[in-house]
C-alpha cells in the first residue's frame, strides 16, 4: 500500500509507518474547516502558515506541469491545489484572516518582559490617593531628606566635567 496519497498528504498507512519509524503521531489534514474543533482550526492555520507563509516558497509545479508535493498538500487540507505563488499566498492570507477570527479579531503579540500595568491605568478603578503607595509618589520621592536625587547627582557630575548643555563638536553630523 502506498504511503503517499497521490492527491496530497499521507495515507493512513503512511501515517502509521511514520509513527513506527519516527515515533510521531501524525494526524490527517482538516478537510472541513467550518465544522472543525478549535484545536483542528489551529492545526489548519499552522499548516497554511508553515507551507505557504514561507519567505521563499518551493515551486508549485514540476517542469512537466504537474503539481509538486508541496502544492498537493493543499488537497489533503481541503483547499484547491495552488498552481502558482499567488494562489499559495492566497491560502496564507486566508490563514491569517482565520487566525484573527479565532483570536477575536485582534492579533497582538505580548511582550514577555513588559511589567503589568496597575488597574487604574487600564481604566479600572480610581488611582490611589497621594501617600497610598501611588506610582506618582515613587517618581517624586528623592530618597532621604537632604539627599540629592539620582538626576541631580548626574547633573552635578556633568557640571564638574565641564558639560555646558551643548553637544560636543565630535558628535555633530557633518
Amino acid at each position: 500500500m502506498p504511503y503517499k496519497d497521490p492527491h496530497g498528504g499521507l495515507t493512513a498507512a503512511g501515517r502509521a509507518h511514520y509513527k513506527r519509524t519516527e515515533g510521531a503521531n501524525l494526524k490527517p489534514g482538516v478537510k472541513n474547516y467550518s465544522s472543525a474543533s478549535p484545536a483542528d482550526k489551529k492545526r489548519w492555520i499552522s499548516w497554511a502558515s508553515r507551507f505557504y507563509g514561507q519567505k521563499n516558497l518551493p515551486p508549485m509545479k514540476k517542469p512537466n506541469g504537474e503539481p509538486t508535493r508541496a502544492a498537493l498538500t493543499a488537497a489533503a487540507w481541503g483547499e484547491p491545489v495552488p498552481s502558482d505563488e499567488r494562489a499559495a499566498r492566497a491560502i496564507y492570507a486566508k490563514a491569517n484572516a482565520r487566525k484573527r477570527e479565532l483570536q477575536g479579531g485582534e492579533v497582538k503579540k505580548k511582550n514577555p518582559k513588559a511589567k503589568p500595568k496597575p488597574p487604574f491605568l487600564k481604566g479600572k478603578g480610581k488611582p490611589p490617593a497621594k501617600g497610598e503607595n501611588s506610582p506618582m509618589d515613587k517618581k517624586a520621592d528623592k530618597g532621604k531628606p537632604g539627599e540629592k536625587s539620582r538626576f541631580d547627582q548626574l547633573a552635578d557630575k556633568m557640571a564638574e566635567r565641564g558639560y555646558n548643555g551643548k553637544v560636543p563638536p565630535q558628535f555633530l553630523k557633518k
